[in-house]
């Protein structure tokens, strides 16, 4: 079954944009785990996302030349000034979701073209992608702790092997924020791991892959999450285009498309 959610109105769209999630049904057989597919324009998605989340505060227009400064503040090694430059968008309005998806993301992102392009070294990036993650603990300390509003719980997880899994934090503090008991068990043992879903029985499970390397760990994660007493709905996102070859209930590939997923597998 396919169903197709359109444009709310014109003015819904970004550049014209669709984005897609896939989503299996909480009903189905691991066999039929991909028979739902949704198309949904970001403005769409937002307004389902909201009604269990908080309303979304757009940032001031977060400009190709505002994500190029702010990479280049970040490959740098420059903490402090790029926290400053986060700031200027909190002191205008943005709330975290917003900030992240508009320019940790799109900074994150950059950065990673212009190493495929050989306009970067890899050691510029591994810079960028570190003073990236310590801007990023300090928005969070520098924000109101949330206090969980849900009964709903999500466990999110990365291992030993794996790449770019600063999406992975990027996801699990928007869940957190969202008002869902969360943990985060980034760079664990898989036996530490699978303990503590065993133990804690979350209703979803975070997984990212960004490499070939990423899916084969993860599906190895994966088989072993299937065969627990704990059931919980395995939601995975990143970079690699070759998602949908995990046996995952949902494949996302942006921020608020994950928590989205993550209520549609729940109702």
């Amino acid at each position: 079954m396919t169903t197709e959610v359109g444009n709310p109105t014109e003015e819904s769209l970004e550049d014209g944009e669709i984005e897609s999630v896939t989503v299996s049904s909480p009903k189905s057989t691991d066999m039929a785990r991909s028979d739902v597919v949704v198309n949904l324009a970001h403005a769409a998605l937002a307004i389902l996302a909201g009604k269990t989340s908080k309303t979304r505060h757009i940032p001031p227009e977060v400009t190709d030349h505002c994500v190029t400064a702010f990479c280049s503040l970040l490959m740098s090694g420059r903490m402090k000034p790029a926290l400053n430059f986060t700031k200027m968008f909190a002191r205008r309005g943005a709330d975290y979701e917003a900030i992240v998806e508009n320019l940790f993301t799109a900074a994150a992102r950059r950065m990673g073209d212009r190493w495929v392009t050989d306009k970067v070294s890899m050691t510029d990036v591994n810079i960028g992608a570190s003073t990236l993650t310590r801007t990023h603990i300090a928005l969070r300390s520098m924000l109101n702790e949330p206090v969980p509003t849900l009964e709903a719980s999500a466990l999110f997880g990365s291992f030993a092997g794996q790449s770019h899994v600063l999406g992975l934090s990027f996801a699990a503090e928007h869940f957190r924020r969202s008002g869902w008991n969360v943990r985060h068990m980034p760079g664990t043992h898989q036996g530490a791991f699978l303990a503590g879903i065993a133990s804690k029985s979350p209703d979803i499970v975070g997984l990212t892959a960004a490499t070939d390397r990423d899916l084969k760990i993860l599906q190895s994660v994966i088989d072993k999450i299937r065969k627990l007493h704990a059931h919980p709905r395995i939601i995975v996102g990143g970079s690699s285009p070759n998602l949908s070859q995990l046996n995952a209930d949902a494949v996302v590939v942006k921020l608020d498309m994950g928590l989205w997923a993550a209520h549609r597998l729940l109702a």
